[in-house]
């Protein structure tokens, strides 16, 4: 999937607006299809290291082809499922 800077700019600044709307802090990266970073932003007062975590989840989403809410989601059934073999 091909994405424009302008584009990549666009998704930064919604996800900025809506953390702000939820009060929080945040660094975001927006990777294009084949998991290369096109845009990066991290808001005053975000933590520094998650710079990081911002970069990785957006690797996943462009390998897995899903947003990165989808992912946690099913990162988080997977934990359930995991834990009750214990």
């Amino acid at each position: 999937m091909s994405l424009t800077l302008k584009e990549a700019n666009q998704i930064i600044e919604a996800a900025i607006a809506k953390a702000e709307e939820l009060g929080i802090k945040i660094n975001v990266a927006v990777c294009d299809g084949g998991g290369r970073l096109q845009a990066f932003s991290r808001m005053d007062g975000a933590a520094w290291a998650g710079m990081y975590g911002s970069q990785g989840k957006a690797v996943a989403s462009a390998a897995t082809g899903r947003a990165s809410g989808e992912l946690q989601e099913r990162d988080r059934k997977s934990t359930r499922l995991n834990s009750s073999h214990w």
